[in-house]
């Protein structure tokens, strides 16, 4: 029973791993110049594609960031590390407590999904330090003026974000950081997107399927 089982392992091994390699290997080694190039415009193209409907999903949602990965697990468990996002632009006067929105600052370049738990109007820039939003007025700033600002939390955290937007002493996102409020999710499919920024081998073995792929259907067509 022993060998019988060893025996069906190494014939799948065969058929599912070893002889596809060797089927590559045989196939590049039979193209020429014009196959590569062919195999060229085939990865452009899909570049291309994708260009396309980012563009298609930004005019939709109309967003310059339309679509977001959930990168972390401060969301759980209504959202997962690996969800996809759609993000629609809303008016911001719209946006009410207990809204999910996307924001993002410019010293954090990154995209944060988190919910609104607080809406007040402030005066910003504030008069002096005694604010709750902590900011040193100057005399080249702006008049202060009352403006509609929004405290965030992830639903996992303990503590609202102020850790994250607190660099510069404001202690409430203001709508000029806000990317939209979310409008749907796909569960898991943002893990190709992790992948490309967390792994390096990763990105190396999809490039490398990505032209692998043009090769042989070039060579069976």
């Amino acid at each position: 029973t022993k060998s019988i089982q060893q025996s069906s392992i190494g014939k799948w091994m065969y058929k599912f791993l070893i002889f596809p390699v060797i089927r590559y290997i045989n196939t590049v080694k039979s193209l020429t110049l014009a196959d590569f190039v062919y195999t060229g415009f085939f990865v452009a193209s899909n570049i291309c594609q994708s260009i396309i409907y980012w563009n298609f999903c930004k005019i939709l949602l109309k967003n310059d960031i339309p679509i977001t990965v959930v990168l972390t697990g401060s969301m759980e468990p209504g959202f997962n590390r690996g969800d996809v996002m759609p993000v629609h632009t809303w008016n911001n006067s719209a946006i009410k407590v207990g809204d999910i929105v996307v924001y993002q600052q410019a010293k954090r370049p990154v995209p944060i999904v988190h919910r609104v738990i607080e809406k007040r109007e402030i005066m910003w820039p504030p008069l002096n330090e005694s604010d709750t939003t902590k900011h040193q007025y100057k005399a080249d700033d702006q008049p202060p003026r009352k403006q509609t600002m929004y405290l965030t939390k992830g639903d996992a955290n303990s503590q609202p974000d102020w850790f994250l937007y607190d660099y510069d002493g404001r202690r409430f996102l203001m709508n000029e950081n806000l990317l939209g409020v979310l409008w749907g999710i796909a569960p898991a499919i943002g893990f190709l997107t992790i992948g490309f920024k967390e792994s390096t081998l990763f990105q190396i073995f999809y490039y490398s399927l990505c032209i692998f792929s043009g090769l042989i259907g070039y060579a069976e067509g």
